[in-house]
């Protein structure tokens, strides 16, 4: 049983324990990657017995376990303040650390099914938390552009978990499976991304005067911007992925050129500012890139998955670090990425030498995680029980 304090302090924060998670299952989803490069097969072979189910594991552990802990962990945290309602509750909380826990052990046993039975759980859980608290009594101002853009995303989270488990059921449904999928690994994070991205840096969104100064024009047409671009999925996949891709560049460019213009964000001071405004141009280019070069276009969605996703999560990560550990952190994170991607893009356009490539991306990657989230797990270890009195006095972690 945990004590009351470190309870409290957990509901009110969950991001304490999810953003170390999500880093654990990140590391775990690139192990047979490791052992495949390192040539381990007696190691691997037993579970991960193909390339192929190599390649179905390691997006599930980083997409609904990695990225799911942190987005998930990101909603809980920021939903409540923002419209002063009450954290989440003890079972939300354990719903949330065990779904993905769930998802990552369920691809490992060949029962993927069941760990998205525990994904639309965990959706669901999501939406419901959101929804309530939208209507909560403190909540009075009018609805805002970034609101659509959250709960479109955590629909399209659920409803993509649904397509692709239907698609998967006959054969000439394969389509069905291919939206649900792309909705799920692209249009879930990419909406998390842009909609939560004004109170990224726990900046408070345009309140009062300041909102009423905003046009309801410019949040109707930012609005209708993320109704665009969950319907592309539909538009690229029946029509030419590469018009979708080019679909999403053009409305993510647009969004994004709010944001590091006239948003909040826009003003955001020092390091953790200019990483968050550089990691959200990298999502209109990775559409990009996967809209003009198909032949490389994994290379483009890894654009987006490393230099804007994992960026993104490297910058909250930053805000449980003391100030004179931000840039260190920041700096050695986005340098570790960077190398990583490079490696990834390499392995697209260098097959020859994929193998070589592969293990310097899975190496940097990992190195990237323990510089961002080494330091958060001790201080998660710090706050437990034992040592809640004498981390007290230091609880403030800014």
């Amino acid at each position: 049983m945990l004590d009351a304090p470190f309870r409290e302090r957990l509901l009110r924060q969950p991001h304490l324990l999810l953003f170390p998670l999500g880093a654990l299952l990140a590391a775990v989803g690139v192990l047979p990657w490791i052992f495949f490069v390192l040539g381990l097969s007696d190691l691997y072979r037993p579970i991960f017995h193909s390339v192929g189910f190599r390649s179905m594991f390691h997006p599930l552990a980083e997409i609904e376990g990695f990225l799911g802990c942190f987005a998930v962990g990101a909603v809980l945290t920021i939903v409540p303040r923002r419209t002063s309602s009450a954290p989440p509750s003890g079972w939300q909380l354990a719903l949330a650390v065990a779904a993905p826990i769930a998802i990552v052990i369920s691809a490992a046993v060949q029962k993927w099914w069941l760990g998205q039975a525990a994904w639309l759980a965990l959706m669901g859980m999501v939406i419901e938390f959101v929804v309530r608290r939208r209507r909560a009594p403190g909540d009075s101002r009018r609805m805002q552009w970034s609101s659509f853009w959250v709960a479109l995303s955590l629909c399209a989270g659920a409803a993509g978990t649904l397509l692709a488990i239907i698609g998967e059921s006959r054969e000439d449904l394969l389509w069905v499976h291919e939206i649900g999928r792309a909705l799920l690994t692209q249009g879930l994070f990419s909406g998390l991304a842009l909609g939560t991205a004004e109170s990224l840096l726990g900046e408070k969104p345009a309140t009062g005067r300041a909102l009423a100064r905003r046009s309801r024009w410019i949040d109707a047409a930012l609005a209708l911007g993320s109704v665009l671009f969950f319907a592309s999925f539909g538009t690229g996949l029946l029509r030419s992925p590469s018009i979708g891709f080019a679909m999403r560049a053009v409305i993510t460019l647009a969004v994004v050129l709010y944001l590091v213009r006239v948003s909040p964000l826009a003003e955001a001071p020092g390091s953790r500012g200019r990483a968050a405004r550089i990691a959200l141009w990298m999502l209109p280019l990775g559409n990009a890139w996967a809209a003009l070069m198909p032949t490389a276009r994994r290379a483009g969605m890894h654009v987006i998955y490393l230099a804007c996703f994992a960026m993104l999560i490297l910058v909250i990560s930053t805000l449980l670090y003391r100030r004179a550990h931000i840039a260190r952190q920041l700096v050695l994170g986005w340098g570790c990425l960077t190398v990583a991607l490079g490696a990834r893009t390499l392995v697209e356009m260098d097959p020859p030498n994929f193998r070589i490539w592969l293990g310097i991306a899975c190496l940097y990657f990992a190195l990237g995680l323990f510089f961002a989230f080494g330091r958060l797990a001790g201080r998660l270890v710090s706050l437990l029980p034992e040592g809640g009195a004498q981390s007290a006095p230091n609880g403030r972690h800014r």
